[in-house]
């Protein structure tokens, strides 16, 4: 090779290099919505044993009660990575005790865990008796790992197929990235979004949802079903929720929805700080809506008039504590048209680190934000769903969070202690490794931790073996089922 040659080839290399190590500073979690990950190309190329406890994590804005509550934790952390830490530093002998359950299973699969005292799911059995003749209405409620409908848009899909019901349930009126979502389409214009992690404490707007979106000028949102899945298809009941924070005058835009483009319904602008409800009937696959500039938009919900829907409502960053400053007035005011029979709380994947072994607070901040939700909706029973399994960067390996195991422990001991039902997700998932085996598997991202929708598949097909098998029973003790 001449010297020509050479020096070309290596203003190549240079200015390849250069292109990737410019590239790897950029944000690219938060400028594409978590679906192109942050990378390190020196860490990459060079991993050193001198930082065990890389950690390949998405950037997201994390809950700032978390991170308050978090910092004025009185444990010590333990080393990065360090094997020989245990989860009961610094927990009370009640977690660790807690911590000695081993996980029930049925036939083979993790069963959900009941701590009520009673039968496991008597409520939402109950409802299910009556899902003839009305809606029986599921919450998850989480954070990014369900964001986009991943997960809980197959287990609606499944519910929906064996015990009736449409559509998708509730749908914010502003998405930064709508098309992420499979189970419905929306395109949405002129909302200002307020998310709980970000309220300000005097806001009192504060619902199951986690956020609300205020109308500008023309704001608008559509709707439209999807051929992905079937029940997601049409719907039949189509609402809107909203609050008018103060009486416009006659020439303004009242709230509206209309489906088809043809029939609509307009709502009043004479009842300013309280919530409204506008719905139609009729089976429709598209639905407009329209505010008011300055009105509170709280969700539409897509019904069917009977089975199964389910709601999802994911903020990502969020920890769960938010839950805790629920408002039960505002709460029970959305209660007189949705009201909930089972309410499924996913967090505790942002409040899990290499370095944290003690979750002991954070355990008693979540059994606080479940105490607020069952004084909101007192009908339904609660599950708390375990964090799934979350991977960490040791060397050129990846291999499971040593950590993750000390969160499961102190989220079932909050769900003890808090007397409704716990499941473990992570055991379902295959335990410590399971994330490895599913990135190998294409079943979760590059960032080994949030599921993609064929994962969530996956997950939701075995949650509902779960759920069936929790209904069947008639005793709280599901330790005399374990093999």
């Amino acid at each position: 090779m001449n010297d020509s040659s050479s020096r070309h080839a290596f203003i190549l290399l240079a200015t390849a290099l250069s292109v990737l190590l410019v590239l790897s500073m950029l944000p690219w979690s938060g400028m594409t919505g978590n679906m192109i990950k942050n990378f390190s190309f020196f860490s990459d190329l060079f991993p050193s044993d001198n930082n065990p406890g890389l950690q390949l994590t998405a950037s997201e804005d994390l809950d700032p009660e978390l991170v308050e509550l978090m910092n004025n934790s009185p444990a010590t952390p333990a080393v990065a990575g360090d094997s020989t830490a245990t989860d009961t530093m610094t927990a009370p002998a009640a977690m660790a005790q807690t911590a000695s359950i081993a996980t029930p299973m049925i036939d083979g699969h993790v069963a959900i865990e009941c701590y009520t005292g009673g039968e496991p799911l008597a409520n939402f059995r109950d409802a299910l008796t009556h899902g003839g003749s009305r809606v029986v209405r599921v919450a998850v409620i989480g954070d990014s790992f369900i964001e986009g409908d991943i997960f809980t848009q197959d287990l609606r899909s499944l519910l929906q197929q064996e015990y009736g019901g449409q559509g998708v349930g509730y749908m914010p009126l502003y998405s930064a990235f709508p098309g992420f979502r499979r189970s419905v389409s929306q395109s949405c214009d002129g909302w200002n979004q307020v998310l709980a992690i970000r309220q300000h404490d005097s806001d009192s707007l504060r619902t199951l949802a986690g956020e609300y979106n205020t109308a500008g000028a023309d704001a608008r949102t559509t709707y439209t079903g999807t051929r992905r899945f079937e029940t997601a298809r049409r719907w039949t009941n189509s609402r809107l929720l909203y609050i008018n924070r103060a009486v416009s005058d006659s020439s303004a835009t009242v709230p509206a929805i209309t489906i088809d483009g043809d029939i609509s319904a307009q709502g009043t602008s004479t009842a300013a700080g309280t919530v409204e409800c506008l719905a139609l009937e009729g089976e429709t696959a598209h639905l407009s809506v329209t505010l008011p500039a300055g009105a509170v938009a709280l969700g539409a919900y897509l019904d069917g008039d009977s089975g199964i829907a389910l709601d999802c409502m994911s903020v990502r960053g969020n920890s769960g504590l938010t839950l805790r400053r629920l408002n039960p007035n505002l709460c029970r005011a959305i209660a007189q048209w949705i009201d909930y029979d089972l309410i499924i709380l996913e967090f505790g994947i942002n409040a899990l680190s290499a370095e944290q072994t003690d979750y002991a607070p954070y355990a008693a901040g979540m059994a606080r934000s479940i105490e607020r939700v069952r004084q909101c909706y007192p009908n339904a029973d609660i599950i708390v769903m375990g964090i799934a399994d979350r991977g960490i960067k040791q060397g050129s390996q990846v291999t499971s969070m040593p950590t993750c195991q000390a969160m499961v422990n102190a989220q079932r001991h909050m769900a003890v202690t808090s007397g409704v039902h716990f499941y473990d997700l992570r055991t379902a998932q295959g335990g410590d490794g399971a994330v490895v085996d599913w990135r190998r598997r294409g079943l979760v991202n590059a960032d080994y931790i949030h599921i993609n929708h064929q994962g969530g598949k996956e997950l939701a097909a075995e949650f509902l073996i779960a759920l069936r098998n929790a209904l069947q029973q008639r005793t709280a003790d599901t330790s005399s089922n374990q093999p």
